[in-house]
């Protein structure tokens, strides 16, 4: 920065406000209380540094001094130096002009190249504003499209804020196209790269001032969504890859580092990185898609599946992409990310299922905790035309997975086919598949239906552990299971019911997966524990939830659908509703005679009967919630007193109680009133 040469007159008096222009307070406000000798705005073109200092010049009193390059900074007092705009030679280090000042005085850079600022910043002389200081905030891009005549605010401005990332330039460009446009509100949503004068504004103010090698290197690298000096080499085959990205994030390119510590990691803003594609397709056609292969496979090598299955739909590689979903992400199904699967699956070309097995089984995968039966069946037999032409690697895996969604979707497996499906399929699925999972619960479920329940048990906490976190929803019905198993079983372990099915119902809400119809049978059993544990109210809507998730389905598989119905029978005779029960368990037994071989499902729903007509035999049944809540502390040696205690009433208020309910027992001892409770299903 030169000390020779003289510094331009001071302006007279600064500009007004251009017509349109947004008042940026808060900047303004951050200007003037600054006390920095040193003051640095760097970003790319379009964040309004001009005119953010032009605001600032007409609120300071001091005298503001734009110079030209190689003017000289003085030590005048109560004067701000602006060098605006400067080639990067000419800015060199500011540390020796802002020696140099007078009292009073600030020297302010505004520029898209990088300023050398070590030693200022080690001295604390220097304020930096970044393109995150100076992105537009929701009201400033809110009175800018107020000055545009653009009429959206609200939520239909956040899409275009969000698209821009506060970036003023293409807000101004979002609020012309807004303002132009016969219907704002979808022109503020479908605002984007698309946009010509984006595309227009981008190459020609942020890439063509790019020297050629860096702008090449830019549209390429633009292909990756993390940008550092290991990708961009592994990615473009070079060396250089570190001093590329050094040069470009220099020269104004709009990149933002993702963290501070360690080797510089970089995300090129969106909207540039779409347009730099976008050129890299027109400029260098037959480049795109040997590079996307190659980012696919690095990203796969790296553990990043989304980014390796959207590089492989980009380029139409419909093997790839099918190989990756069905190995990767065919467990979003069964987690909280079954939007992000349904999304690939709809950017495959049409008939990718019919000509892919690992599509076909995909497809069926995200269709199966949804029982979306028809779906499920139609691409499975897709899968059994074309699974020979399969990659040999993938065969026994997809062999495994169609054995166990066949048998999960299936309208006539019993307990025998189940257990058997679901061992062919532990055997032929790799660790870590979801088909390995879904293995265990179909072997568990099978034994358990089968009259079992001890050898349940290991395949259904073995599908609990490898589902933990790969695939919740097959975790959750493995937990059901178990609860279902304790609740209804001979041991009839109620507070072991209830911790599974509490665990069950608690992973459906971590993971934000209540609407899969097939978690109906976790709603259902939680709602069986908790009427049995007296929280009626909670039971109450869980039964609700478990009826809503099947309600006008024409079809659910057989075992899953009578084991939901023989949950919310038996809840709904503790909830005291049994005309609701009685056509719950009748379901539940049309459901099971399809089943033959489930012995211990035509038990329960034969036990659940029998309570039902003893309800309807002579006398009233009809326990209040109190009264149950009484009968529960029945088979302890707690005393009338003591009952009360714990329950907040009185002893003469649970005598009350004790003899209503063996009025309504037919009993008249404690003794004959746990026993016919039991009887009864209400112990």
């Amino acid at each position: 920065m030169a000390a020779a040469a003289t510094a331009l007159p001071l302006r007279a008096a600064p500009a007004p406000p251009r017509a349109g222009e947004v008042e940026r307070e808060r900047l303004t406000r951050r200007l003037l209380a600054a006390r920095e000798p040193v003051i640095v705005l760097r970003a790319p073109a379009g964040y309004g540094k001009t005119t953010i200092l032009t605001a600032w010049a007409r609120s300071d009193p001091r005298a503001f001094a734009w110079l030209r390059p190689g003017g000289a900074v003085t030590g005048a007092r109560d004067r701000v130096h602006v060098l605006d705009g400067w080639p990067a030679p000419a800015l060199g280090d500011p540390a020796g002009p802002a020696a140099r000042l007078g009292p009073g005085s600030q020297l302010v850079i505004a520029t898209r190249m990088a300023v050398p600022l070590g030693r200022l910043r080690a001295q604390h002389d220097v304020l930096e504003l970044g393109p995150a200081d100076l992105a537009m905030t929701h009201g400033e891009a809110a009175a800018l499209m107020a000055a545009s005549g653009a009429p959206v605010r609200g939520a239909a401005l956040a899409a275009p804020l969000a698209v821009a990332e506060g970036w003023p330039a293409l807000l101004s460009l979002a609020a012309q196209a807004i303002a132009a446009a016969p219907d704002p509100a979808s022109a503020a949503r479908r605002f984007g790269a698309g946009d010509q004068h984006v595309i227009d504004y981008i190459l020609d103010e942020v890439v063509a001032p790019l020297p050629p090698r860096v702008a090449r290197f830019a549209r390429r690298a633009a292909l990756l969504d993390v940008l550092d000096a290991t990708r961009c080499d592994e990615l473009l085959g070079g060396r250089d890859g570190a001093a590329l990205l050094a040069e470009a994030q220099a020269r104004g390119l709009p990149l933002t580092r993702v963290q501070r510590a360690g080797p510089p990691r970089w995300c090129l803003h969106p909207l540039a990185a779409a347009v730099l594609r976008d050129d890299l397709r027109a400029r260098e056609p037959d480049a795109e898609p040997a590079l996307r292969r190659r980012a696919s496979r690095l990203c796969e090598a790296r553990g990043d599946v989304e980014a390796a299955i959207g590089h492989a739909l980009a380029v139409h590689d419909v093997a790839r992409a099918g190989g990756l979903l069905w190995q990767r992400g065919a467990a979003y199904a069964w987690e909280g990310r079954a939007t992000d699967l349904a999304r690939w699956l709809d950017a495959l070309p049409p008939g990718a299922a019919e000509r892919h097995a690992t599509v076909a089984l995909t497809v069926a995968m995200h269709a199966a905790p949804r029982l979306a039966l028809g779906r499920a069946d139609r691409a499975l037999a897709a899968a059994d035309v074309t699974l020979q032409r399969a990659p040999a690697e993938l065969v026994d895996s997809l062999r495994a997975g169609a054995d166990a969604l066949r048998a999960f979707t299936s309208g006539t497996a019993g307990a025998g086919a189940l257990q058997a499906a679901g061992e062919r399929a532990a055997a032929g699925a790799a660790d870590g598949e979801p088909a390995r999972a879904l293995a265990a619960l179909l072997t568990g479920a099978g034994r358990l239906l089968g009259d079992d329940a001890a050898g349940a048990v290991a395949p259904l906490e073995d599908g609990v552990r490898r589902a933990f976190v790969t695939a919740p929803a097959i975790a959750a019905l493995c937990e059901a299971e178990l609860a279902l198993a304790a609740l209804c079983g001979p041991d009839d372990d109620q507070d072991e019911g209830l911790r599974r099915a509490e665990r069950a119902s608690a992973r459906v809400t971590a993971h934000g997966l209540g609407d899969r119809a097939a978690l109906a049978l976790v709603a259902a059993v939680t709602a069986l524990a908790r009427a049995q544990a007296g929280r009626y109210d909670d039971a109450r809507a869980g039964a609700e939830a478990a009826a809503a998730l099947l309600a006008g389905r024409d079809a659910v598989p057989p075992w899953l659908g009578a084991q939901v119905a023989l949950a919310l029978g038996r809840a709904l005779v503790r909830l005291h509703d049994p005309s609701a029960a009685r056509a719950r368990i009748a379901e539940a037994r049309r459901l099971a005679a399809r089943l033959p071989d489930a012995a211990a499902l035509h038990a329960w729903c034969e036990q659940s009967a029998a309570v039902l007509d003893a309800l309807d035999a002579p006398g009233d049944l009809s326990l209040t919630p109190a009264e149950l809540r009484v009968l529960r502390r029945l088979p302890s040696h707690l005393s009338c007193r003591e009952i009360g205690a714990l329950q907040h009433v009185s002893a003469n208020t649970i005598k009350s109680q004790v003899h209503a309910i063996y009025r309504k027992l037919g009993v008249s001892s404690r003794s004959t009133a746990v026993a016919r409770a039991t009887e009864l299903g209400l112990l």
